[in-house]
C-alpha cells in the first residue's frame, strides 16, 4: 500500500520511487555551485537546499556514491558556503541529490541561519523529495 502511495505521489508530485520521503523543510531557491571531485571542476545550480543536503542541476556527469567538495554561492552572502565532504545520494540525468557529510563548524552556523531565515521567509516547500 505504502508503494502504492509513493507511486501516485511520483505521477502526481514529481516524487520518483528511488526517492526517500522529505521530513524536513526543503528552501526552493536558484543559486550557483561549484564542486569538485578529485581533479574535475564542476559548476551547476542549486535547485533546492535543506540542512543535509541539495539538489544540484549541472551539464557535468555524476555518479551515485560520488565523493564531492561544494562551494555554495547562497543568495545575499559575500563569499560562498564551503561543503568539505558531500556524497551524491542519487542521480537523474542532469540532476543529483547531495548530502553533506562534513563541514568546518562556522560554515555549518553559516548554513543552518539561512535556512532558518528562509523558512520564516515563507520559500520553503515539504515535497518529499532527497537532498
Amino acid at each position: 500500500m505504502r508503494h502504492q502511495i509513493q507511486q501516485k505521489r511520483s505521477a502526481v508530485g514529481g516524487v520518483n520511487d528511488h526517492m526517500k520521503p522529505r521530513y524536513k523543510p526543503r528552501i526552493r531557491l536558484r543559486f550557483p555551485v561549484t564542486f569538485i571531485s578529485g581533479a574535475r571542476v564542476g559548476k551547476g545550480q542549486v535547485l533546492d537546499l535543506t540542512l543535509p543536503g541539495c539538489l544540484i542541476e549541472s551539464p557535468v556527469a555524476i555518479e551515485d556514491g560520488q565523493s564531492l567538495q561544494l562551494e555554495l554561492f547562497l543568495p545575499g552572502l559575500r563569499f560562498p558556503v564551503s561543503v568539505t565532504l558531500g556524497v551524491v545520494r542519487w542521480t537523474q540525468g542532469k540532476r543529483f541529490g547531495v548530502e553533506f557529510i562534513k563541514m568546518h563548524e562556522s560554515q555549518q552556523r553559516i548554513l543552518q541561519r539561512f535556512v532558518v531565515q528562509h523558512c520564516a521567509d515563507g520559500s520553503t516547500s515539504k515535497n518529499s523529495m532527497p537532498s
